[in-house]
């Protein structure tokens, strides 16, 4: 990129975080959960704090807690089809009221606030890519968008990770059908295998 149009885009970012300072301030907006005032954040400080966010003791698998971080019974007899679960939450309250605010009434603040989340917790992994798994064809129709791809485009805040843009793909519509909001993660095999030797 040319010094001009690296200049261009700084000032560009300079000017759309001022924007956003300016509209903060003078429309200042109400915790989605308990109405307190939360400023320019979809929550106040203290139901963000409340959050059930996942410990580490928990099955390196499936992410459901387990002691001292083992391996859960049911992985260990029927292993699944992927390697490894990567959460911040719990799905109990206030969490589920914000994933299904975002999937049934169409609440796209909670995919932003989510998607940070997400990329916050995901940024010490360094995935190669975030691939947001699709819906099948009906049920975007339906609901007219894939929260799994508005959750990804949420982590361009803080901590950016590469998105994989054919989310809505045909082809890929079958892989979506059991868990369309989960979000997977590809490392390549080499960081896998120094991670391992480490």
């Amino acid at each position: 990129m040319s010094i001009a149009a690296s200049a261009v885009t700084n000032m560009a970012s300079g000017v759309k975080a001022a924007a956003n300072r300016y509209v903060a301030a003078l429309l200042p907006q109400d915790c989605f959960l308990c109405a307190a005032p939360s400023g320019k954040s979809l929550l106040c400080a203290a139901c963000t704090a409340s959050l059930p966010r996942l410990t580490m003791e928990r099955c390196p698998v499936c992410a459901l807690p387990t002691p001292d971080s083992n391996i859960c019974g049911a992985c260990l007899g029927h292993a699944p089809h992927f390697d490894a679960t990567q959460a911040v939450f719990r799905y109990e309250f206030p969490v589920d009221s914000l994933i299904q605010a975002l999937k049934y009434a169409h609440r796209l603040a909670s995919a932003d606030f989510l998607g940070r989340e997400l990329a916050q917790m995901a940024a010490p992994l360094r995935p190669d890519l975030i691939l947001p798994v699709p819906l099948s064809q009906a049920r975007l129709a339906q609901r007219g968008f894939n929260q799994a791809v508005e959750i990804a485009a949420g982590n361009h805040s803080s901590a950016p990770l590469p998105r994989h843009r054919a989310a809505s793909q045909p082809a890929l519509e079958g892989a979506g059908k059991k868990h369309p909001s989960r979000l997977r993660m590809r490392n390549r095999p080499d960081r896998q295998n120094r991670a391992a030797d480490r």
